[in-house]
């Protein structure tokens, strides 16, 4: 196994372990905005479509190397795909903190076209009053896969989120969101 593979495995490996972790707090204590390390996840990956949980699998489209390695560029980092993903990104990035002056049913409402099905029923279970202020700043790409992208949405306030954009074969969702600690 190659050391980007080693990597791409580890990383893998330690994103399950957050989730796990996470998803167990937010059992306990329900979900939590305020705060630097307050857990702000959706549902974790179905299991049946990510492996055996333990065991870190590399994703369906394996990072690209370098220019000249010979390996095909993920799907998720085309022009033609970022096109596609980058305004879901935007979307539910400044819809995400656009708390102010809407229903709790409101703001679910503006997320709604830019989520999956699970991540929806996740936000009925946040109270967006908790959700700290925040002005949309931008957006970085971390890791690709060929229908999946891991972005980082910044805000102007200092802190960030998280969020796994998944392709479905017809339109890409937020399959999963976190708040950004480094």
């Amino acid at each position: 196994m190659g050391r980007r593979a080693m990597i791409v495995a580890a990383g893998l490996l330690l994103v399950m372990v957050v989730m796990i972790m996470t998803r167990a707090d937010r059992d306990t204590a329900g979900p939590s905005v305020n705060g630097p390390a307050s857990p702000l996840t959706s549902e974790p990956p179905d299991p049946s479509t990510s492996g055996t949980p333990g065991l870190s699998e590399p994703p369906s489209g394996e990072l690209s190397e370098p220019a000249g390695q010979g390996d095909p560029t993920p799907y998720s980092q085309t022009d033609q795909a970022e096109q596609q993903w980058a305004p879901v990104v935007e979307g539910f990035g400044r819809g995400f903190v656009a708390t102010e002056q809407a229903s709790a049913d409101q703001w679910r409402k503006r997320l709604r076209p830019y989520v999956t099905g699970a991540v929806a029923k996740q936000l009925r279970t946040v109270d967006p009053g908790r959700i700290a202020e925040g002005r949309y700043a931008g957006s970085e790409a971390l890791e690709w896969a060929d229908d999946e992208v891991t972005v980082r949405v910044d805000y102007r306030e200092g802190w960030s989120i998280v969020l796994f954009v998944l392709y479905d074969g017809a339109k890409w969702h937020v399959r999963a969101y976190d708040r950004w600690e480094e």
